[in-house]
């Protein structure tokens, strides 16, 4: 429990309960908190201080029942891993499955687009590609 209780004050030592648990939770929180939000900025996380918060809330509802309390740190620091790397694999599979319709470009340079891609087309079937010239 050293980790837990690396956030309790020096004076009298308490019995191990659930509150002195969330005490320690929450001196673990004041102690650790911004180098968990830095991990998850440097791991990609689009909202790191979302992902330390809630490292540490399962954290929480997990103390009771971890198999080493001591490793409570890498329990938080193992959970903001996992967690941005799941916010990043939802985001880029969200990304693939965008609707069609929901185009960021302009109607004006979509439709640039499909005009370059058509001429692409047209010069890629002649028969003297070094010939090309425009259509008028």
């Amino acid at each position: 429990m050293a980790d837990l209780r690396a956030g309790l004050d020096a004076g009298g030592s308490a019995a191990e309960t659930a509150d002195d648990g969330a005490a320690g939770v929450a001196g673990l929180f004041r102690a650790r908190y911004p180098e968990m939000v830095r991990l998850a900025d440097l791991l990609g996380a689009d909202d790191p201080e979302d992902i330390a918060q809630e490292a540490f809330a399962r954290l929480i509802r997990k103390h009771g029942s971890l198999r080493n309390p001591d490793s409570a740190l890498a329990y938080v620091r193992a959970s903001v891993c996992n967690l941005t790397r799941n916010r990043l694999r939802h985001l880029r599979v969200a990304r693939l499955h965008r609707p069609f319709g929901c185009h960021e470009d302009s109607s004006e340079q979509v439709a640039i687009g499909r005009e370059e891609h058509r001429e692409a087309c047209r010069n890629a079937r002649s028969p003297r590609p070094w010939a090309w010239r425009p259509e008028p």
